[in-house]
């Protein structure tokens, strides 16, 4: 899992919006963060700060997990 997570933090690195990573903003309570596939079972949730393309990794899990953080 670790190797995934890593191979998702240097794709959204080189490029935030690669189809793979399906990065989508969140709605409702987690609003200001977006959501993005780490795999077919695990999302991460993390801040996306336009000013220097920076991204802050805020949690990692299933989707129900994230989601309900």
């Amino acid at each position: 899992m670790r190797e995934v997570y890593r191979k998702t933090l240097l794709l959204l690195e080189a490029n935030p919006y690669h189809p793979s990573v399906r990065l989508h903003a969140l709605r409702s309570r987690l609003e200001g963060l977006h959501s993005g596939s780490i795999n077919l079972s695990y999302r991460i949730t993390l801040e996306v700060l336009m000013q220097g393309q920076t991204l802050i990794p805020i949690d990692i899990g299933s989707h129900d997990v994230v989601v309900r953080a």
